[in-house]
Protein backbone atom coordinates (compact mmCIF):
# COMPACT_ATOMS: atom_id res chain seq x y z
CA UNK A 1 0.00 0.00 0.00
CA UNK A 2 1.25 3.56 -0.78
CA UNK A 3 2.31 5.51 1.80
CA UNK A 4 0.05 8.20 1.57
CA UNK A 5 0.03 11.48 3.88
CA UNK A 6 -3.60 12.37 2.60
CA UNK A 7 -5.12 14.73 5.51
CA UNK A 8 -8.09 13.58 6.58
CA UNK A 9 -8.26 14.01 10.66
CA UNK A 10 -11.36 12.15 12.28
CA UNK A 11 -14.32 14.37 13.31
CA UNK A 12 -16.02 14.56 16.38
CA UNK A 13 -19.71 14.37 15.64
CA UNK A 14 -21.45 16.07 18.20
CA UNK A 15 -24.78 16.78 19.62
CA UNK A 16 -25.58 20.04 17.78
CA UNK A 17 -24.62 18.13 14.30
CA UNK A 18 -26.91 17.07 11.77
CA UNK A 19 -27.69 13.27 11.26
CA UNK A 20 -29.87 11.92 8.49
CA UNK A 21 -32.99 10.78 10.02
CA UNK A 22 -32.91 12.26 13.08
CA UNK A 23 -34.63 15.58 14.45
CA UNK A 24 -31.92 17.70 13.53
CA UNK A 25 -31.95 16.83 9.88
CA UNK A 26 -31.44 18.60 6.53
CA UNK A 27 -34.91 18.55 4.68
CA UNK A 28 -34.83 15.65 1.87
CA UNK A 29 -34.45 16.20 -1.31
CA UNK A 30 -34.41 13.55 -3.75
CA UNK A 31 -33.32 14.97 -6.94
CA UNK A 32 -31.24 12.59 -8.51
CA UNK A 33 -33.84 9.57 -8.20
CA UNK A 34 -31.44 6.74 -9.53
CA UNK A 35 -28.15 8.14 -6.99
CA UNK A 36 -26.42 7.85 -10.43
CA UNK A 37 -23.79 11.25 -10.53
CA UNK A 38 -21.85 9.81 -13.28
CA UNK A 39 -23.04 12.44 -15.88
CA UNK A 40 -22.58 15.24 -13.16
CA UNK A 41 -18.60 13.90 -12.41
CA UNK A 42 -16.94 17.35 -12.70
CA UNK A 43 -13.20 17.59 -13.87
CA UNK A 44 -10.14 15.87 -12.23
CA UNK A 45 -8.24 17.86 -9.86
CA UNK A 46 -5.30 16.54 -7.78
CA UNK A 47 -4.44 17.73 -4.66
CA UNK A 48 -1.06 16.63 -4.96
CA UNK A 49 1.35 17.99 -7.77
CA UNK A 50 5.19 18.87 -6.57
CA UNK A 51 4.06 18.31 -3.05
CA UNK A 52 1.67 17.22 -0.96
CA UNK A 53 -1.12 20.00 0.43
CA UNK A 54 -3.07 17.53 3.00
CA UNK A 55 -6.38 19.00 1.66
CA UNK A 56 -8.41 16.01 0.95
CA UNK A 57 -11.18 17.67 2.39
CA UNK A 58 -10.86 20.91 0.64
CA UNK A 59 -11.01 19.02 -2.64
CA UNK A 60 -13.72 16.38 -2.01
CA UNK A 61 -16.14 19.22 -0.46
CA UNK A 62 -15.82 21.12 -3.46
CA UNK A 63 -16.32 18.06 -5.04
CA UNK A 64 -19.34 17.86 -3.99
CA UNK A 65 -20.72 21.46 -4.50
CA UNK A 66 -19.91 21.57 -7.86
CA UNK A 67 -21.79 18.50 -8.74
CA UNK A 68 -24.98 19.40 -6.94
CA UNK A 69 -24.78 23.12 -9.32
CA UNK A 70 -23.87 20.80 -12.21
CA UNK A 71 -27.04 18.46 -11.71
CA UNK A 72 -28.88 22.27 -11.21
CA UNK A 73 -27.82 23.58 -14.52
CA UNK A 74 -24.98 25.98 -13.16
CA UNK A 75 -20.91 24.41 -14.37
CA UNK A 76 -18.80 26.32 -11.78
CA UNK A 77 -15.29 25.17 -10.65
CA UNK A 78 -14.15 26.55 -7.41
CA UNK A 79 -11.25 27.27 -5.39
CA UNK A 80 -10.13 24.10 -3.24
CA UNK A 81 -6.93 26.14 -2.13
CA UNK A 82 -9.15 29.40 -1.10
CA UNK A 83 -11.28 26.46 1.21
CA UNK A 84 -8.50 25.03 2.42
CA UNK A 85 -7.44 28.34 4.20
CA UNK A 86 -10.26 29.73 5.38
CA UNK A 87 -11.21 26.20 7.03
CA UNK A 88 -7.62 26.39 8.56
CA UNK A 89 -6.26 23.05 7.14
CA UNK A 90 -2.66 22.65 7.14
CA UNK A 91 0.24 20.25 6.38
CA UNK A 92 -1.04 17.63 9.22
CA UNK A 93 -4.80 17.95 7.14
CA UNK A 94 -8.53 19.34 8.55
CA UNK A 95 -11.46 17.12 9.45
CA UNK A 96 -14.65 17.25 6.91
CA UNK A 97 -17.07 18.93 9.32
CA UNK A 98 -14.86 21.81 9.67
CA UNK A 99 -14.04 22.10 6.05
CA UNK A 100 -17.65 21.88 5.16
CA UNK A 101 -19.01 24.62 8.11
CA UNK A 102 -16.36 26.83 6.70
CA UNK A 103 -17.40 27.23 3.36
CA UNK A 104 -21.24 28.32 5.43
CA UNK A 105 -19.28 31.04 6.92
CA UNK A 106 -16.81 31.70 4.02
CA UNK A 107 -18.61 31.22 0.64
CA UNK A 108 -16.31 29.92 -2.15
CA UNK A 109 -14.52 31.91 -5.06
CA UNK A 110 -13.85 30.76 -8.47
CA UNK A 111 -10.50 28.61 -9.31
CA UNK A 112 -8.69 31.82 -11.27
CA UNK A 113 -8.69 33.56 -8.33
CA UNK A 114 -6.79 31.12 -6.32
CA UNK A 115 -5.26 28.13 -8.38
CA UNK A 116 -3.28 25.30 -7.87
CA UNK A 117 -0.48 26.78 -9.55
CA UNK A 118 2.81 25.34 -11.21
CA UNK A 119 4.62 28.37 -9.07
CA UNK A 120 3.88 27.60 -6.05
CA UNK A 121 6.57 25.45 -4.59
CA UNK A 122 5.92 24.43 -0.99
CA UNK A 123 2.45 23.42 1.21
CA UNK A 124 3.23 26.60 3.20
CA UNK A 125 2.71 28.78 0.08
CA UNK A 126 -0.38 26.70 -0.69
CA UNK A 127 -1.91 28.12 2.40
CA UNK A 128 -1.52 31.77 1.83
CA UNK A 129 -2.69 34.36 -0.39
CA UNK A 130 0.62 34.28 -2.46
CA UNK A 131 -0.40 35.87 -5.82
CA UNK A 132 -3.80 36.26 -4.82
CA UNK A 133 -5.51 39.64 -3.80
CA UNK A 134 -6.92 38.12 -0.06
CA UNK A 135 -9.29 41.15 0.28
CA UNK A 136 -11.17 40.61 -3.06
CA UNK A 137 -10.99 36.43 -2.25
CA UNK A 138 -13.17 37.13 0.76
CA UNK A 139 -15.26 39.75 -0.65
CA UNK A 140 -15.84 37.28 -3.69
CA UNK A 141 -16.39 34.52 -1.11
CA UNK A 142 -19.23 36.59 0.59
CA UNK A 143 -21.38 37.26 -2.12
CA UNK A 144 -21.63 33.54 -2.78
CA UNK A 145 -23.06 33.68 0.46
CA UNK A 146 -25.45 36.31 -0.77
CA UNK A 147 -26.57 33.53 -4.36
CA UNK A 148 -26.35 30.27 -2.43
CA UNK A 149 -27.67 28.08 0.77
CA UNK A 150 -25.60 25.15 1.83
CA UNK A 151 -25.90 22.74 4.46
CA UNK A 152 -24.33 19.68 5.35
CA UNK A 153 -25.05 16.34 7.76
CA UNK A 154 -23.71 13.01 8.89
CA UNK A 155 -25.11 10.49 6.87
CA UNK A 156 -24.55 7.81 9.95
CA UNK A 157 -23.22 7.66 13.11
CA UNK A 158 -19.27 5.65 13.42
CA UNK A 159 -20.76 2.09 11.59
CA UNK A 160 -21.37 1.92 7.78
CA UNK A 161 -24.95 2.23 7.03
CA UNK A 162 -25.66 0.93 3.24
CA UNK A 163 -29.54 1.54 3.19
CA UNK A 164 -28.66 5.28 4.28
CA UNK A 165 -25.88 5.65 1.59
CA UNK A 166 -28.05 4.44 -0.91
CA UNK A 167 -31.17 6.74 -0.05
CA UNK A 168 -28.52 9.85 0.63
CA UNK A 169 -27.38 9.32 -3.04
CA UNK A 170 -30.39 10.30 -4.32
CA UNK A 171 -29.79 13.60 -2.82
CA UNK A 172 -26.79 14.33 -3.18
CA UNK A 173 -22.89 13.07 -3.45
CA UNK A 174 -21.45 11.54 -0.71
CA UNK A 175 -18.07 12.51 1.01
CA UNK A 176 -16.47 9.11 2.64
CA UNK A 177 -13.86 8.70 4.97
CA UNK A 178 -11.34 5.84 3.15
CA UNK A 179 -7.92 4.45 3.94
CA UNK A 180 -5.73 4.89 0.84
CA UNK A 181 -5.27 2.50 -1.17
CA UNK A 182 -4.91 -1.35 -0.88
CA UNK A 183 -6.33 -3.55 -3.82
CA UNK A 184 -7.35 -6.35 -4.14
CA UNK A 185 -7.97 -7.93 -7.36
CA UNK A 186 -10.62 -5.20 -8.85
CA UNK A 187 -11.45 -3.88 -5.90
CA UNK A 188 -10.02 -1.28 -3.54
CA UNK A 189 -10.64 -2.91 0.38
CA UNK A 190 -10.09 -1.78 3.96
CA UNK A 191 -9.98 -4.38 7.08
CA UNK A 192 -11.27 -2.73 10.18
CA UNK A 193 -8.15 -3.11 11.54
CA UNK A 194 -6.88 0.15 8.89
CA UNK A 195 -7.43 3.96 10.01
CA UNK A 196 -9.00 5.98 7.69
CA UNK A 197 -6.50 8.97 6.52
CA UNK A 198 -8.36 10.20 3.25
CA UNK A 199 -11.28 12.22 2.49
CA UNK A 200 -12.98 11.52 -0.72
CA UNK A 201 -16.27 11.32 -3.19
CA UNK A 202 -18.69 8.51 -3.43
CA UNK A 203 -19.62 10.32 -6.86
CA UNK A 204 -21.56 7.87 -8.98
CA UNK A 205 -22.77 5.68 -6.60
CA UNK A 206 -23.02 1.79 -6.63
CA UNK A 207 -23.87 -1.73 -8.33
CA UNK A 208 -25.61 -3.19 -5.09
CA UNK A 209 -23.42 -6.19 -3.95
CA UNK A 210 -20.57 -5.45 -5.61
CA UNK A 211 -18.88 -2.50 -5.31
CA UNK A 212 -19.12 1.88 -4.89
CA UNK A 213 -17.73 4.05 -6.78
CA UNK A 214 -15.31 6.80 -5.81
CA UNK A 215 -14.03 10.22 -7.42
CA UNK A 216 -10.34 10.75 -6.18
CA UNK A 217 -7.74 13.12 -6.20
CA UNK A 218 -5.03 10.69 -6.69
CA UNK A 219 -4.63 9.06 -10.15
CA UNK A 220 -1.57 6.45 -9.20
CA UNK A 221 -3.12 3.80 -10.68
CA UNK A 222 -4.00 5.06 -13.86
CA UNK A 223 -7.80 6.20 -12.82
CA UNK A 224 -9.50 8.79 -10.65
CA UNK A 225 -12.32 6.71 -10.52
CA UNK A 226 -12.24 3.18 -7.97
CA UNK A 227 -14.63 0.90 -7.48
CA UNK A 228 -14.97 -0.05 -3.61
CA UNK A 229 -15.83 -3.58 -2.05
CA UNK A 230 -19.29 -3.52 -1.12
CA UNK A 231 -18.40 -4.24 2.45
CA UNK A 232 -16.06 -1.96 2.55
CA UNK A 233 -16.53 -0.09 6.08
CA UNK A 234 -16.76 3.36 6.17
CA UNK A 235 -16.08 5.35 9.16
CA UNK A 236 -17.43 8.40 8.28
CA UNK A 237 -20.17 9.65 5.86
CA UNK A 238 -21.30 13.09 4.52
CA UNK A 239 -24.05 14.18 2.32
CA UNK A 240 -24.97 18.13 0.90
CA UNK A 241 -27.17 20.36 -0.04
CA UNK A 242 -27.65 23.38 -2.07
CA UNK A 243 -29.88 25.85 -3.25
CA UNK A 244 -30.33 29.29 -5.25
CA UNK A 245 -31.38 31.82 -2.89
CA UNK A 246 -34.44 33.94 -4.13
CA UNK A 247 -33.97 37.52 -4.30
CA UNK A 248 -35.79 39.68 -1.62
CA UNK A 249 -39.01 40.65 -3.01
CA UNK A 250 -38.69 44.42 -1.88
CA UNK A 251 -35.41 44.82 -3.70
CA UNK A 252 -37.88 43.51 -6.91
CA UNK A 253 -39.63 45.73 -6.54
CA UNK A 254 -37.38 48.53 -6.22
CA UNK A 255 -35.42 47.66 -9.37
CA UNK A 256 -38.70 47.19 -11.55
CA UNK A 257 -40.10 50.26 -9.60
CA UNK A 258 -36.56 51.71 -11.33
CA UNK A 259 -36.55 50.14 -14.51
CA UNK A 260 -40.52 51.93 -15.21
CA UNK A 261 -39.26 55.08 -14.10
CA UNK A 262 -35.89 55.47 -16.72
CA UNK A 263 -38.22 53.74 -19.21
CA UNK A 264 -41.25 56.39 -19.18
CA UNK A 265 -39.02 58.93 -18.25
CA UNK A 266 -37.33 58.41 -21.34
CA UNK A 267 -40.41 57.10 -23.53
CA UNK A 268 -41.84 60.42 -22.63
CA UNK A 269 -38.27 63.08 -24.07
CA UNK A 270 -38.58 61.16 -27.05
CA UNK A 271 -42.62 61.09 -28.05
CA UNK A 272 -42.04 64.88 -26.89
CA UNK A 273 -39.80 65.58 -30.09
Amino acid sequence: MPNYKTGFIAPEITEDNFVFGSDASLPQNFINPSGDWTPYITGFEPQRKNFETSNCTGFATVKCVQMLLKKMGIEENYSDRFLGIVAGTSQNGNDPHTVAQAIRHNGLIPEEMMPFSNDLQSVSEYYSFKGADEAKCRAEGLKWLDRFSYGHEWVFKGVTDKAKMIDSLRMSPLGVSVCAWRKQGDLYVKSKNERDNHWTVCVVGYVKDKYWLIADTYIDDGEPIKRLAWDYPFSYCKRYSIEKKVADVTTQKLTLLEWLKKNLCCHRFTTSH
